[in-house]
């Protein structure tokens, strides 16, 4: 039987939201570190712990998108998120198997961890989904002017994640330019046909 590419995406996404099943079920066991009273730990740490998380969550998908493009992990699972070559939302989520089990598990995992206050862990889940979504889109809904300059180019666009579904080398990151800048992989649909040469 045939599937189209959207109910094969739609598949996938769905096996990869398991993980979130596991964090409700150890947070249920009172396993995790996720709290309720905002000030358990202080109004400072209440603001800070979601950036904290997605700063963490951005290096950690940074070096593994980046592992997940290595020949063997990319033949045996990434090869499926980047059947999209023109993104949808649904490919936001679309993923292998076991490239759900590597990518999906972190913040699952980070909870047992590191506190956070279950409003901040929604923040984070909510804004990993309309950003992965968002980047998925395969337009540009932000103003030029936003993307290209000042704090905008810090942040991973619409055109930014679309190069990478492009050219498969470059552009790894999930909220923030930060590791693509430091680690030189960063890539913009403009530069210079010399400096795309040397990626």
């Amino acid at each position: 039987m045939y599937l189209g590419a959207d109910t094969k995406e739609a598949a996938y996404t769905a096996f990869s939201r398991r993980a979130n099943v596991l964090m409700l079920e150890g947070w249920e066991l009172g396993w995790t570190r996720i709290y309720l009273e905002p000030t358990r730990y202080g109004w400072s740490y209440f603001v800070l712990s979601p950036l904290l998380y997605m700063a963490l969550q951005d290096t950690y998908f940074y070096w593994t998108h980046r592992l997940l493009h290595q020949p063997w992990w990319y033949r045996h699972a990434h090869y499926v998120h980047h059947e999209s070559l023109s993104p949808s939302p649904w490919a936001s989520f679309s993923f292998h198997p076991l490239e759900s089990v590597i990518e999906a598990l972190f913040i699952p995992a980070l909870v047992f961890v590191v506190p956070i206050h279950v409003a901040g862990l929604l923040f984070v889940l909510t804004s990993m989904t309309i950003f992965g979504v968002i980047n998925h889109l395969g337009y540009e809904i932000y103003p030029r002017f936003l993307v290209d300059r000042g704090v905008g180019r810090w942040f991973i666009s619409v055109t930014h994640h679309n190069w990478h579904h492009r050219r498969f080398r470059c552009n790894y990151a999930l909220y923030f330019r930060l590791w693509d800048i430091w680690v030189r992989t960063d890539r913009w649909p403009n530069v210079s046909a010399d400096r795309d040469q040397r990626m």
